[in-house]
């Protein structure tokens, strides 16, 4: 998984997820409630939104949700995933940025 934060502005967090085709990262903490948005910029976005799971999303997809209702997401098929992820507001833990850089095998 590769993180690439875009901006850190005082009403969103915007930055790039790019995952391996089935990487399945563990879900980010934060420390008060948010508003998410998710944007497949290429591969197939896989949510799993409460107890539901979202149809999966190809290019072009948006998903907005609230961020507690956010369970899982993961890379489906062959393409490696890049997706835009805006959070508001910016409420990830500083603690808790590890999800998003640590090296996967």
């Amino acid at each position: 998984m590769n993180y690439s934060p875009k901006t850190s502005a005082a009403r969103w967090l915007v930055f790039l997820i790019q995952l391996k085709s089935g990487e399945k990262p563990a879900r980010p903490t934060t420390f008060k409630a948010t508003e998410e948005m998710m944007y497949v910029l290429q591969g197939e976005l896989e949510l799993q939104i409460a107890r539901e799971p979202v149809p999966s999303g190809r290019q072009e997809t948006a998903f907005y949700y609230e961020g507690s209702q956010l369970v899982s997401f993961s890379a489906l098929g062959d393409t490696d995933l890049v997706a835009l992820c805006m959070i508001t507001p910016p409420a990830l833990l500083s603690n808790r940025w590890t999800w998003l850089t640590r090296k996967r095998k």
